[in-house]
């Protein structure tokens, strides 16, 4: 891993050569822990939900190797998921349009980290809404953007019986189907 603080373009060049992900936040290459085995369970339900609500439509659902740039803050991050509503192109290592992003963390996690991230997916114009779920308790934060322009959240779901609603994208996510054999 570098030493030195270094640019943007620096660290893609870099980083499209590595085999492990990093990402790239404040001039600071970070490198990105892996999941443990419950957290990977829960991403791979929701993409398994988001693959199969959006077969048919212009949008994507794409797994944790995507990386999303965040334009504000110059930073580089690598969701547990996110849906892309662009055009397709095979060989892009950035989405388009990325339009909801999913982050899988524990209920432990730093606030600073998650308050950082929420900062630089609003940063991004087509992201309509950030979806941070809690592996290890049941707790689902949905950012959705607002009429000024910025992320909010009204409150955590809790409820198992929830859903959780996309109607930007058409999508409504069984919250039971995301902590399905997690428990």
């Amino acid at each position: 891993m570098p030493d030195d603080t270094q640019t943007l373009a620096d660290f893609i060049e870099w980083e499209d050569c590595q085999t492990d992900r990093h990402e790239f936040v404040n001039g600071t290459v970070v490198e990105r822990k892996g999941f443990v085995a419950i957290q990977a369970d829960v991403a791979a339900n929701v993409l398994i939900v988001l693959k199969t609500q959006l077969k048919g439509t212009r949008c994507r659902a794409f797994g944790s190797g995507i990386r999303i740039r965040t334009p504000e803050t110059g930073n580089v991050r690598y969701p547990a998921a996110s849906i892309d509503c662009g055009d397709f192109h095979p060989d892009a290592k950035d989405p388009e349009k990325p339009t909801v992003i999913f982050d899988v963390v524990s209920a432990s996690a730093e606030i600073s980290d998650l308050e950082q991230r929420q900062r630089d997916y609003g940063s991004v114009p087509t992201i309509t809404d950030y979806i941070v779920i809690r592996y290890d308790v049941v707790s689902v934060e949905v950012w959705r953007r607002a009429e000024d322009g910025t992320l909010r959240c009204p409150g955590a779901i809790t409820d198992l019986n929830s859903v959780i609603d996309l109607p930007e994208i058409g999508v409504e996510i069984p919250t039971m189907d995301v902590y399905d054999g997690a428990g």
